[in-house]
């Protein structure tokens, strides 16, 4: 009996020597780190590394346990700006004595500013647990010039009509260290042959007061014959004297002619009239033109004439001229230049164009969003100090009037004394 209890504890010692030596050990430790070809140091690393590029991270990692370790992955993650930019790796075994290289990538928005930012890398698995982790100093760097097209803004904002008016324009933010000046934007639908150009005046440097601008609205005009789809819509902006450009697209559809429907009516009535913008910001004193497009659709010639009315608010002038010819199978823009007088009320106001072609006429409302003029420092110092002349001298007509008018009673007083002291022998 004693002998088999004996025998037992010498089995259950045995097996808790093997258990004790079948235990592994994970010891997993980063060896080198790699961004873009460059090994990281614990000083800060100065790579050259520009704001919207890429950042190839490639880690070296080695198990130096006796034991595989599973599902392991590997983070990289760049803090310090706005948003974390951030890569992790597929799960992986790592068995032991075996190193593994591993890549990430890091996309470096073009929000970022220049700076000094932390990229951590992390070992671990997917249970949480941390094997190792180290942090490196990266120099994030910002180009000399350097424009970003952060929207493009289309009127009407999706589908437009064949023969209508669209209008562009682009919001442009300067993410260099440099201002610039005399940026063109430029619109343009390739298919449809069309474009349209503005300059911005300038823009400050990034972080300064006015380093995004939206330019002023571009004209174009689909053509009548245009098919119905979907159009690119490209703008390009172009800076640093024309060295350098900037490209971005958005999407309209044009109704082609096949789905408008137009009736058919007799050749003398078919002209076909575009106006726009049909709003638009204008300040008391200032002008603004808004651009009447007459296509004559027919064979023959036509005499149309155009005519303002309902801007008694406002001065209108019509150019080249109000009354015009335009042959058959041509077009004609004409230009409706709009200055609001002082006596314009502040806020919306309604105009009407009126075109007058064969006895028939075709009215287009159009708007003013009238805004309150600019008063200068010197033209209230003028009214204040005219307002105190007047003053002064009404309290000058005042005393004069008292002096005068006692001086009168103080001599009607002394001739009465007079009189009365006379003496008669």
């Amino acid at each position: 009996m004693n002998k088999i209890k004996l025998c037992s504890i010498l089995v259950l010692f045995a097996i808790s020597i093997f258990a004790v030596s079948s235990i592994v050990s994970a010891d997993v430790t980063i060896k080198e780190v790699y961004a873009d070809g460059n090994e990281l140091s614990d000083q800060i690393n100065d790579l050259g590394i520009q704001k919207d590029n890429q950042i190839e991270v490639k880690v070296i990692a080695t198990n130096d346990g006796n034991g595989t370790v599973d599902n392991v992955k590997i983070r990289a993650i760049l803090s310090g700006g706005q948003d974390d930019v951030y890569d992790v790796t597929d799960k992986f075994n790592m068995r032991p004595g075996v190193s593994y290289s591993k890549k990430l990538n890091l996309n470096i928005p073009l929000r970022m500013e220049q700076d000094t930012y932390t990229l951590m890398i992390y070992v671990d698995n997917a249970d949480g647990v941390l094997f190792e982790s180290h942090k490196y100093k990266l120099d994030i760097q910002a180009d000399e010039h350097k424009l970003q097209i952060k929207d493009i803004i289309l009127s009407p904002e999706s589908s437009v009509g064949a023969g209508r008016a669209l209008l562009v324009s682009a919001r442009v933010k300067n993410r260099g260290l440099h201002k610039e000046q005399d940026v063109k934007v430029k619109a343009s639908i390739a298919k449809l042959g069309v474009s349209a150009s503005a300059y911005i005046s300038e823009l400050d440097p990034e972080g300064g007061d006015d380093d995004s601008a939206t330019s002023e609205e571009l004209y174009m005009r689909i053509p009548d014959n245009a098919k119905s789809g979907q159009y690119d819509v490209t703008v390009e902006v172009e800076y640093n004297d024309g060295d350098d450009k900037e490209t971005a697209t958005a999407t309209i559809s044009v109704e082609g002619a096949e789905e408008q429907a137009v009736p058919q009516v007799e050749d003398k009535k078919v002209s076909k009239i575009v106006a726009g913008p049909e709003v638009q910001d204008i300040s008391i004193g200032e002008g603004k033109n808004y651009l009447v497009t007459i296509s004559n659709e027919g064979s023959t010639a036509k005499t149309y004439t155009l005519d303002v009315t309902g801007s008694a608010w406002a001065d209108a002038t019509i150019s080249p001229s109000a009354t015009d010819v335009i042959q058959g199978g041509a077009s004609k823009t004409f230009s409706v230049f709009i200055t609001p007088k002082s006596i314009a009320a502040v806020g919306e106001n309604i105009f009407t164009v009126t075109v007058n072609v064969d006895g028939t006429s075709q009215e287009i409302p159009l708007k003013a969003n009238v805004l309150a003029g600019k008063t200068t420092t010197s033209t209230v110092s003028l009214k204040k100090a005219l307002e105190i002349v007047l003053i002064i001298l009404v309290v000058l007509l005042v005393i004069i009037g008292l002096i005068i008018g006692f001086s009168k009673l103080r001599r009607k007083e002394e001739s009465e004394e007079d009189k009365s002291s006379e003496t008669y022998y």
